[in-house]
């Protein structure tokens, strides 16, 4: 009896000894983490103007080599660096204890590696793209800073019309005496985008810069646009590209209409000297003086010029700039804002000038747009819906300021 009692006391120990080593290997043995600590860390780390709630450590997990900490999903708001989550990593083990002594702290947030949400770029970094628009005011052309940088800049929503109301509306709710679609604009166009271009980028606004109620095109292929386009053969001649181009044939456009696929533009073999270029001209006659945006448009093709050279002509004098035709053909591309006079005006021309001989100087609108003229395929002038424009595609056209274009 005595044997048989030692031989199950044996037994019960070994099992116990099981079950101590099962339930140890994946866990802290001395003792569990303190969440509302680590908890507390975190939160330590967000700016107090952030309002994202509450940060909170999830959960805790640990094995032979790593400590992997799961933070909840607001964390991901946070405007972290990777000095920041090396130090709180470091703040994080210390707080562990010996438990997290040699071990790697890994961090999550909501279950993702928060190492995914760095993008890696190379500190050395330099724009691989050619500058796009460049004034050639020296005075006006930055070497550091975001000189030839391309920035989109969308100021808001805007005025469009309600189909199922039938009627034109803003597009966003008046709340506290303004509405959106117009609040973000007081401030985009007079100070955020001048800011961006002081710095030396291309500002390209999704929406109409120009606040005018008054808009022109200048266009070879007439229609509702000004004729006073002309040109000048030097050693290489302007002729009519083959593919579509713009023309303002209708007072207003549908969805879906695009009046740079229904007309032609030009184009011109460029040259080294010059006194041999070619030069197309763009005039334009305004009803009322004032400070307007000028747009060209042209076509982009292989071939096409990127250093076409346009000259534009106001009350401050001779403006001119480099623009690569190789990318923004079919929209129209905004030059800058310029004062011009009451009547007729040289408005802007275009030079088949380049650093390289035989590319494709090309051109197909100038503009001068107003508040009246919409810029996309839809519609989308507030009282006047007649004379809504959508976006140029090429051709010899302008817009509310002075335009002149050359694609190729």
């Amino acid at each position: 009896m005595t044997i048989h009692h030692s031989k199950r006391l044996v037994r019960v120990l070994a099992a116990a000894a099981m079950c101590v080593a099962l339930a140890t290997p994946t866990a802290f043995a001395a003792e569990t983490p303190d969440l509302n600590a680590l908890s507390d860390i975190a939160a330590a780390t967000v700016p107090q103007h952030m309002g994202i709630g509450k940060v909170k450590v999830r959960d805790v997990k640990t094995d032979d080599n790593t400590v992997t900490i799961d933070l909840s999903e607001n964390y991901g708001d946070v405007p972290f660096t990777h000095e920041s989550v090396a130090r709180l990593k470091a703040d994080m083990k210390a707080a562990l204890g010996p438990d997290a002594a040699g071990k790697e702290v890994k961090l999550l947030i909501a279950g993702n590696d928060i190492d995914k949400y760095f993008a890696d770029f190379e500190r050395g970094y330099k724009r691989s793209h050619a500058p796009f628009v460049t004034p050639l005011d020296m005075s006006r052309h930055y070497r550091k800073a975001l000189d030839g940088n391309i920035v989109a800049v969308w100021p808001s929503h805007g005025w469009y019309f309600e189909p199922y109301l039938n009627r034109w509306e803003w597009q966003r709710a008046r709340m506290f005496q303004t509405v959106e679609d117009m609040y973000t604009h007081s401030y985009m166009i007079p100070f955020i985008m001048p800011m961006l271009e002081n710095a030396g980028a291309y500002v390209w606004d999704a929406r109409e810069r120009d606040t005018h109620d008054y808009g022109v095109v200048v266009d070879n292929d007439g229609g509702h646009a000004q004729s006073g386009y002309a040109e000048h053969n030097g050693k290489q001649s302007w002729k009519a590209g083959e593919q579509a181009g713009f023309a303002y044939k209708q007072a207003a456009y549908r969805d879906f209409e695009n009046p740079f696929a229904t007309g032609t533009y030009r184009q011109a073999k460029t040259v080294t000297e010059a006194k041999k270029a070619s030069t197309a001209t763009w005039d334009v006659d305004m009803e009322q003086a004032g400070n307007y945006a000028i747009y060209i448009s042209y076509k982009s093709l292989p071939s096409s010029a990127t250093d076409a050279l346009y000259t534009v002509r106001s009350l401050a004098g001779d403006q001119q700039f480099h623009v690569d035709q190789t990318m923004g053909g079919g929209v129209w591309v905004y030059l800058g804002t310029f004062q011009l006079a009451k009547g007729m005006n040289k408005g802007v021309m275009r030079n088949t000038w380049a650093r390289k001989a035989s590319t494709t100087s090309m051109w197909a609108a100038g503009s001068i747009p107003g508040s009246t003229w919409a810029r996309a395929i839809s519609c989308s002038g507030r009282d006047f819906p007649t004379k809504c424009i959508a976006p140029a595609v090429a051709s010899t056209t302008m817009w509310t300021t002075i335009a002149a274009v050359a694609s190729g």
